[in-house]
């Protein structure tokens, strides 16, 4: 039996009532605030400005012939005429840029533009054009220059050598006569100097040693003397017989090969003085390849000595006491010629 008395346990909870007018308000209201939030703000635009008009001296046509350029306009009512409006040396223009009918370009600093009076022509052939003739313009002048230091190079490279190969002969016939006078080949010695080298940009290095000819020179040793100035000369003929021809440039005078022609020609006419001192009756090998040597050379440049009248000078390389004018006389109508190089 339930007591009426005894009510039952209840547990009540606050709902709290949403009417129709909150409902819109709620979900609208947020829906409205975060739509405010969110909307990123946004700067006006400046609109974009025109673009000029390309300007310029007004143009007909233009032209070019022996490396210059014209512009030209046509002038006359009744006998019309072409009318150079510019002209440029085109080796002188240091910029060029065209766009459609628009060209300027830049002579001696100052900008020069022009305009074609018909708009459907262009200047990009003439941009094309003066850029082609001026980069080949400076290629041929870096040629030119490195033509005109290998020249230069190998014609000090020669005339360092030449007065070493002579005092190296004068040791050798010194040291091959009967009596050797040590005191003329320390004279020798003397201008040789201690060592010899020789740089430049565009050759290799050539050293020269001498402290070992000095030494066996001041001990009066004759062998050794002898054996060391011939590894001088030897250094000298490989430098220049060395030369590779691959590294050559076959525009220059002179070029690797007329420089080893030279070389082993006045070896060859300082070897026949030799052969005198020494005795050697028997040269006819050596005055022919003498011959061959000058011929060759006289073929790709301006020397045009003859052997004859070499060998005739070599003839007269009798006594003792001629031997040292003859010698510098025949060295130097060599020489001489060689400054034709």
């Amino acid at each position: 039996m339930t007591n009426k008395t005894d009510s039952p346990t209840h547990q009540t909870t606050f709902v709290p009532a949403i009417t129709t007018v909150a409902v819109p308000l709620l979900i609208f209201g947020q829906h409205k605030k975060e739509t405010t939030t969110n909307t990123p703000q946004t700067t006006p635009q400046t609109p974009p400005k025109p673009k000029k008009k390309p300007t310029g001296t007004a143009i007909t046509k233009y032209e070019i012939a022996e490396e210059k350029i014209k512009f030209l306009n046509i002038k006359g009512f009744f006998k019309k005429r072409w009318v150079t409006v510019k002209e440029f040396p085109v080796y002188e223009i240091t910029a060029v840029e065209s766009l459609d009918n628009w060209l300027s370009l830049t002579w001696k600093g100052e900008v020069h533009s022009f305009l074609l009076k018909k708009n459907a022509d262009s200047f990009a052939k003439l941009q094309e054009q003066i850029q082609t003739m001026l980069l080949e313009h400076q290629a041929a002048l870096e040629k030119k220059m490195k033509a005109t230091l290998r020249r230069t190079e190998l014609l000090g490279a020669i005339n360092a050598s030449l007065p070493i190969v002579d005092l190296s002969f004068d040791v050798l016939m010194g040291l091959h006569q009967k009596r050797i006078d040590w005191s003329r080949i320390e004279e020798c010695m003397q201008g040789l100097g201690t060592s010899f080298s020789y740089k430049a940009q565009s050759l290799p290095l050539l050293e020269l040693d001498f402290s070992k000819v000095t030494a066996a020179v001041k001990s009066q040793t004759a062998k050794d003397a002898s054996k060391e100035t011939f590894s001088c000369l030897k250094t000298i003929h490989a430098y220049f017989t060395g030369l590779k021809a691959e590294d050559d440039l076959a525009d220059a005078t002179p070029n690797f090969l007329q420089t080893k022609t030279a070389i082993l020609a006045y070896y060859t006419l300082n070897d026949l003085l030799l052969a005198k001192v020494v005795g050697d009756k028997d040269s006819k090998k050596e005055e022919t390849y003498l011959d061959e040597l000058l011929k060759s050379l006289s073929e790709g440049t301006n020397v045009k000595v003859e052997s004859e009248q070499l060998l005739i000078e070599v003839g007269k390389f009798g006594s003792e006491e001629n031997r040292e004018d003859v010698a510098e006389g025949v060295r130097g109508l060599f020489r001489e010629q060689l400054k034709l190089l």
